[in-house]
């Protein structure tokens, strides 16, 4: 089985809500085990930072003097960097950096980890079966690009987009955690559109993986586009927990307000 959008009518694929209650989630896998037989992530665990390569701009990116952009994940636990690559996926790397820069990421959180970490639009609810879809105003691809331009395959630590048969995809993205090269060919490929960009956001990407499989919801609290040269300002999840046990402490010891 391979990764596919939520809210596609066909399969076992994303969560929909009526009345309060979940349906089964279409965007789950029945077959959650690698070629070898081996559980996914356990393979996670010890090939994971051993095969990913750093992202660099391939030899065609580089004489189309395309300027570097990267996506950045500010979750939870740490910056996910990845390098966008719109000579192989002009057209999905548009479509997702409109959705991006729509803000429609920001909160929402990851909910599959097996052999691909995928997240889309869904905002985690107080408790469980309680989750809300994000409006999406962005229209479907147009095209599936997996042959369009410059090939990526599925390798480990790219960044892809989820879809069923006959569709192109929308907003459910996934990184890949192995080598997946039957999801080039599969549904008539799952198109490669970013890899990531450090061993810090592989990293981070490891701890996301391991936390969904634990059954936690960690999320995207910001998601946001960079170009070289430009200064952003992150924020790191040690820096919020910080600042709220400070408010917490200046509260109940007013002698501090005078402290500049």
């Amino acid at each position: 089985a391979a990764p596919r959008a939520r809210a596609c009518a066909a399969a076992p694929e994303g969560r929909r809500w009526r009345r309060g209650q979940r349906r089964k989630p279409s965007c789950q896998l029945q077959a959650v085990t690698t070629s070898s037989g081996v559980h996914p992530s356990r393979e996670v665990e010890h090939e994971l930072a051993e095969h990913v390569e750093h992202a660099e701009p391939s030899e065609e990116h580089r004489e189309q003097k395309a300027p570097e952009r990267w996506l950045l994940l500010e979750t939870d636990l740490g910056v996910v960097r990845m390098l966008l690559r719109p000579e192989a996926a002009p057209q999905t790397v548009a479509h997702v950096c409109k959705l991006v820069e729509g803000g429609l990421y920001d909160g929402c959180y990851f909910y599959r980890s097996d052999f691909v970490l995928q997240w889309g639009l869904w905002l985690p609810g107080p408790e469980e079966g309680q989750e809300k879809e994000v409006p999406n105003p962005q229209a479907d691809l147009p095209e599936n690009e997996t042959r369009v331009g410059a090939f990526l395959s599925n390798a480990r630590g790219t960044a892809a987009v989820a879809h069923q048969l006959g569709l192109n995809g929308n907003a459910e993205l996934f990184i890949n955690l192995q080598d997946n090269e039957h999801l080039d060919t599969m549904s008539f490929g799952f198109c490669v559109w970013a890899q990531l960009a450090d061993g810090r956001s592989l990293q981070v990407v490891r701890d996301l993986a391991a936390a969904v499989l634990e059954g936690k919801r960690p999320v995207i609290r910001r998601a946001f586009l960079k170009t070289p040269g430009e200064v952003v300002k992150v924020r790191w999840p040690m820096q919020d927990l910080f600042e709220t046990c400070y408010r917490e402490f200046a509260s109940r010891h007013v002698y501090l307000d005078g402290i500049s």
